[in-house]
């Protein structure tokens, strides 16, 4: 099995041909649309070509699963979405948009968003 199919069963996208697909101890198979979405909303996402949107900055990449999965507040979304760009090396990138961004840029600001998904809850 490769990695891009067993990352699609870790999320629900696929059901497996046998076994079981367990994540929070809750078998995604037998889940409903409502938990099988929750349990995403915990898992943080980073596609090889980075899938950023080009008309956001890279601020606004990383502020956009916050503010569409949680209730925090504007604050709260710009004190963690200054941190996430500093620890991936992006800080005096933050304010760019994607095409201004090298390769590796662009998957550094990537990583900045997926690992929001560690402080949506």
């Amino acid at each position: 099995m490769g990695k891009s199919v067993t990352l699609a069963l870790m999320i629900g996208l696929l059901t497996p041909d046998r076994g079981r697909v367990v994540v929070e101890r809750k078998d995604l198979h037998t889940v409903d649309r409502s938990t099988l979405s929750e349990i995403r909303k915990h898992i943080g996402f980073l596609f090889q070509n980075a899938a950023l949107l080009d008309s956001l900055s890279v601020c606004e990449n990383v502020a956009f699963p916050l503010r569409r999965h949680t209730r925090k507040s504007e604050c709260e979304i710009r004190q963690i979405v200054k941190q996430r760009p500093e620890e991936v090396g992006l800080a005096a990138d933050a304010n760019k948009m994607p095409a201004k961004l090298s390769g590796g840029m662009l998957k550094g600001a990537a990583l900045a968003r997926a690992l929001v998904a560690g402080t949506e809850r």
